[in-house]
C-alpha cells in the first residue's frame, strides 16, 4: 500500500502544537524539543517549554540536552566500523585488546567476557562500578583496576544492563586506534555527517546546554541540577546533543540509507535479535534496542541522566525517524513517541477517515476545553475535527480519539471514542467571540476554553 508520509507529518504537525504544550505541563516536563525525519528529511523540529525556567529561555531545535544512554549507540557504531576495518572481531574476548580487563570469581573469568557480550548486556559485569559518581558527580577516570567482584552473573546467562561494560568498550576504542575515545567519535561519526552540535562530554565551554530538573518528590522542591564530565563513562552516558544531530543520526541506521558511517552488512548485524532479553516484543539486540509499534519494527535507544530523558527511534522499513528530548526527569519520552508514530501511521493509512465533503470553518471550534474533571483538545486533522482527552496515551490510536461531524450550525455528532465515553450523542460549541467557540458542550457537559 501507498501512504504518503509527508502528508501525515504535516497533520501531525498541527495535532503536536495543539497538545503538546498543556500535555508537557500536567507532565510537569519543563522543556521538550522534537524532530521528525523521513527519507533523510527533516520535516520537523520545534521545541516546547523552557530550557531555563528562571531566565525565561524558550527551548528550539537547537537546544542542547544530556542524552545519557543513546550515547551507546555511537559507541556501538564506532565498534562496528573497527570491524569492518578487520581491527577487530566482535566475538574476540575483551582482553585480547585490554590486558588488564581480567580476572576470576565463583560466577566465571572476566577475561572470557567478549566483545559482542558487552554490547549486548550479556557479560554479566557490574552495571555502574563501585562509586557514587551518579550521585556526586565526580565520575572515574579510569577504569582500572578491575576487581574480580566486577562479574555479578556467568557471561551469556543473564541480562544486565551495564553502563560500565560500555564505558570498556570506549576504553578499547581508544587502545585499538591510538586515539582518544573523543577523537576517533569525531572524525569517523560526528564531522562525517555535518554533526556540530554533539558532543561527546561536558566541557565548560559548551554553550546552550539545558538546564536539568528533578524528579517530583513529596513535600521537597525539585531539584536543579548542574553539568559535570562524565569521564571515563562518556561512552555509555556522556554525550550531549540536539534533535537535529540525532535525526542525521539515525537516519542513517536504515539499510536502505547511506553507507557513509556503517556498511548495511553491520547495520543488519546490529539488529540481530539475541536470544536473551526481551519485555514481549522489546529486545536489545547489538547495542541498539529493538520494539514495535503497530506491527512495525523500531530501532533506537533511550536515555536517561541527571535531569534529562531522552529517546531517538527510527522505522527502518520506511525510514520514518522520531526524536524525543527532555529535561526533566521521569519524561514519558516513550508515550510522545509513540503516540507521533502512531499518529503518521494513522493518518497516512487511513487517510479517507479524515476526509469530508462538508467543508467547515474548523478554526472556529479548535482549542482546549476544561472543566472540573478534565481537559478536551479539538483539533483539526485534514478535513475533520477531532477530541480526545489531553492525558491520552496516544491522541489517534484505536478508540483514544472522537472524530466530531457536522450535523448542523455549531452542532456534530460524536463517532468513536469507546464505549465508555460519548459516541454517538454530539458536541454542541456556544458563546462564540472573536470568531472562537468558548463553550463545547459535549453530551451535556460543559466545557469552558482554555486561553493558554
Amino acid at each position: 500500500m501507498q501512504i504518503d508520509i509527508k502528508s501525515a507529518v504535516k497533520e501531525v504537525e498541527h495535532l503536536l502544537e495543539a497538545w503538546l504544550p498543556l500535555r508537557l505541563q500536567y507532565d510537569k516536563v519543563l522543556g521538550a524539543s522534537i524532530a521528525i525525519i523521513y527519507k533523510g528529511e527533516i520535516l520537523y523540529k520545534k521545541g516546547f517549554g523552557y530550557a531555563d525556567l528562571e531566565k525565561k529561555i524558550e527551548t528550539d531545535e537547537n537546544t542542547l540536552y544530556r542524552v545519557g544512554s543513546v550515547s551507546k549507540i555511537f559507541t556501538s557504531a564506532a565498534i562496528f566500523q573497527l570491524a569492518e576495518q578487520k581491527e577487530i572481531t566482535i566475538t574476540d574476548p575483551v582482553s585480547k585488546y585490554l590486558p588488564w580487563f581480567k580476572g576470576e570469581n565463583e560466577k566465571g573469568k572476566l577475561e572470557d567476557i567478549t566483545i559482542e557480550e558487552l554490547l549486548s548486556h550479556m557479560s554479566g559485569i557490574w552495571g555502574n562500578g563501585n562509586t557514587p559518581h551518579w550521585f556526586t558527580g565526580e565520575f572515574p577516570t579510569t577504569l582500572e583496576p578491575l576487581p574480580s567482584e566486577a562479574l555479578v552473573f556467568e557471561p551469556s546467562s543473564e541480562f544486565k544492563y551495564s553502563n560500565y561494560g560500555f564505558a570498556v568498550l570506549g576504553e578499547l576504542i581508544a587502545t585499538v586506534t591510538g586515539l582518544p575515545y573523543e577523537k576517533y567519535v569525531q572524525t569517523n561519526i560526528l564531522h562525517k555527517l555535518g554533526m556540530a552540535s554533539t558532543f561527546t562530554d561536558y566541557k565548560d565551554d559548551i554553550a546552550g546546554i539545558a538546564n536539568g530538573l528533578g524528579r517530583e518528590i513529596p513535600g521537597q522542591e525539585r531539584e536543579k541540577y548542574g553539568h559535570y564530565a562524565t569521564n571515563a563513562y562518556a561512552p555509555a552516558t556522556g554525550f550531549i546533543s540536539n534533535v537535529v544531530d540525532l535525526a542525521k543520526y539515525i537516519a542513517t541506521f536504515p539499510v536502505s540509507a547511506s553507507e557513509e558511517i556503517l556498511k548495511n552488512e553491520s547495520k543488519q548485524k546490529m539488529i540481530e535479535e539475541p536470544d536473551t532479553y526481551s519485555r514481549g516484543t522489546d529486545k536489545y539486540c547489538l547495542g541498539i534496542e529493538k520494539y514495535e509499534i503497530d506491527g512495525k519494527k523500531i530501532y533506537g535507544h533511550g536515555g536517561g541522566f541527571k535531569g534529562f530523558v531522552s529517546q531517538v527511534s527510527i522505522d527502518a522499513d520506511n525510514e520514518l525517524g522520531v526524536v524525543v528530548l527532555t529535561n526533566s526527569s521521569k519524561a514519558p519520552v516513550w508515550t510522545y513517541t509513540q503516540s507521533i508514530f502512531q499518529a503518521i501511521y494513522g493518518i497516512a493509512e487511513n487517510s479517507s477517515d479524515y476526509l469530508s465533503e462538508n467543508k467547515i470553518d474548523t478554526k472556529r471550534y479548535e482549542g482546549i476545553y476544561r472543566n472540573s474533571g478534565e481537559d478536551n483538545v479539538v483539533v483539526r486533522i485534514k478535513d475533520v475535527l477531532i477530541s480526545f482527552g489531553i492525558n491520552t496515551s496516544s491522541p489517534l490510536f484505536g478508540n483514544n480519539k472522537t472524530i466530531l461531524h457536522p450535523i448542523s450550525e455549531d452542532v456534530f455528532l460524536l463517532e468513536g471514542g469507546g464505549g465508555f465515553g460519548a459516541k454517538g450523542e454530539t458536541v454542541t460549541f456556544s458563546d462564540m467571540k472573536d470568531g472562537l467557540s468558548q463553550r463545547a458542550t459535549f453530551a451535556g457537559t460543559p466545557m469552558i476554553r482554555v486561553n493558554q
